[in-house]
């Protein structure tokens, strides 16, 4: 009677090499991938940032003539009640 044999081929344990190459192929695409992201959104937040800088040096100008404007109003007014203390 013939015995079919329980070892096998003795490959079990060793890896298959496509197996092997097919992983470091798809941790390479998922590294390339994380890192198109990553840059992507490097370039978004520095989009924004700049818009963001750029108005808020609009704000400041635009602060900085009101300012200039209610010195001189504040000024007016001052000399104008100078002025009718003095008549």
């Amino acid at each position: 009677m013939d015995t079919i044999s329980s070892e096998g081929s003795g490959n079990e344990t060793e890896e298959n090499p496509n197996t092997s190459l097919d992983i470091e192929e798809n941790i390479k695409e998922t590294i390339d991938n994380v890192s198109q992201s990553a840059h992507e959104t490097v370039d978004k937040i520095a989009h924004v940032s700049y818009q963001t800088a750029e108005v808020l040096g609009e704000k400041g100008k635009q602060l900085k003539t009101a300012e200039q404007e209610l010195v001189e109003v504040g000024i007016a007014v001052a000399a104008g009640f100078i002025l009718s203390r003095l008549l």
